[in-house]
């Protein structure tokens, strides 16, 4: 392997890796074990090519068994997740789930605990098994504002097995971690360097596939907003056929009734004439 964009574990032995080969260049995808909606989803094809974009691709396995959410920031998968967290990610997506304000970041944490982190800087979370994590959030939110409280995260992984057991890299390439095997701080100080030339790779890509989001988005409103003036016109025409179509039945009910009120004074100014009228009410 020449590098790996993915790394995800889950229960049962399930697994998601997305990597670039290193005799081949070619991005490739293994996995095992998965849920058959996440399966679906990474293995999606079109024109014999997959249509995930691997080197953006995140996935997070949380409890229990089945919940999952996955993206390769263009298109975007999950179920089974927290009731709070589901309600957090619908809220936000609008008109034929085009996103009002997209997830850029999703971890799945042990017992229902999550995190929610927003392109436009919301946020929504749970991290009753993380008070560390937990604790120093509410500190940033008091200090800078909610606005942009988490702008310096680029991503945090929580452990879903392990409690207050997390990773989290920030936007400096910086790497914090709790609750790992004692090794785990001096392998990372290793690749550092290295850590941080792919945080700044992977933000220019999460950027880009962003950007063609918002293209696809914009292209499927304004579609939206022709069909919509193609419709009223089409109405308006309906209408004005109808309201012709009245006035004319109008018209003719008024030369009905114009033709029966001369009929009437004729045969009036006839009773008259020749004394019937007269005869006729003495």
């Amino acid at each position: 392997m020449a590098s790996v964009y993915c790394l995800a574990f889950g229960p049962n032995g399930a697994f998601v890796i997305s990597y670039k080969g290193k005799q081949d260049g070619a991005d490739h995808l293994q996995t095992a074990n998965i849920p058959t909606s996440l399966e679906a989803f990474l293995y999606e094809t079109k024109f014999g090519s997959l249509v995930r974009n691997l080197n953006t691709l995140r996935v997070s396995f949380g409890t229990p068994t089945g919940s999952f959410y996955a993206t390769d920031g263009s298109s975007w998968r999950w179920d089974n997740l927290p009731p709070p967290l589901q309600a957090a990610l619908l809220v936000r997506r609008g008109f034929k789930g085009a996103w009002r304000d997209p997830p850029r970041l999703v971890s799945l944490g042990a017992d229902g605990d999550f995190i929610l982190l927003t392109v436009g800087n919301g946020y929504t979370m749970r991290l009753t098994k993380y008070p560390e994590l937990d604790v120093t959030f509410d500190e940033y939110i008091k200090t800078v504002g909610k606005g942009r409280a988490f702008n310096w995260i680029h991503n945090l992984t929580l452990n879903a097995y392990v409690p207050d057991s997390y990773i989290l890299q920030c936007s400096n390439g910086k790497v914090f971690l709790n609750n790992l095997p004692p090794n785990s701080s001096s392998h990372t100080s290793l690749i550092q360097s290295h850590i941080l030339s792919d945080t700044r790779i992977l933000e220019q890509h999460v950027a880009a596939a962003f950007r063609a989001q918002q293209n696809i988005t914009l292209m499927q409103t304004e579609a939206m907003y022709r069909r919509m003036e193609m419709e009223t016109s089409a109405m308006l025409a309906a209408d004005l056929q109808q309201t012709q179509a009245l006035h004319e039945g109008n018209l003719e009910t008024l030369r009905y009734r114009n033709e029966q009120d001369r009929i009437v004074q004729e045969n009036t100014r006839s009773y008259i004439s020749d004394g019937k009228w007269e005869k006729r009410y003495i």
